[in-house]
């Protein structure tokens, strides 16, 4: 299992992290593996965002990003950490869950 989190989550994920756990990436995801995993998830680009951000409100983004091409949605996540969704679980490579699906997993809900 992959798990991907910013600094914030880190200080409570003892509470989530089971042994099977072993990478740890606070960094950015690249846009090779935000294509890799939204493909893999079969979600819409926009479960990525996170929608509840500074800086996604502060871009006014709920209203831009229906005009942009999705290349470009790509690389506006792959620029700033904090506009992409955390949590994002990798399971092997069948499963990826984003945001409050991750606890529900870890959790067994």
């Amino acid at each position: 299992m992959f798990l991907f989190f910013c600094k914030k989550f880190s200080v409570g994920r003892e509470f989530f992290l089971s042994p099977t756990l072993n990478i740890i990436q606070p960094e950015n995801p690249s846009i090779e593996e935000l294509k890799a995993w939204r493909e893999k998830s079969g979600l819409a680009l926009k479960r990525f965002f996170n929608t509840s951000g500074k800086i996604y409100k502060d871009m006014g983004l709920s209203k831009k990003l229906a005009d942009m091409s999705e290349e470009d949605q790509y690389k506006l996540l792959a620029t700033d950490g904090m506009l992409v969704k955390r949590p994002i679980l990798l399971v092997g490579d069948e499963k990826i869950l984003v945001g409050p699906d991750v606890k529900k997993f870890l959790l067994g809900e």
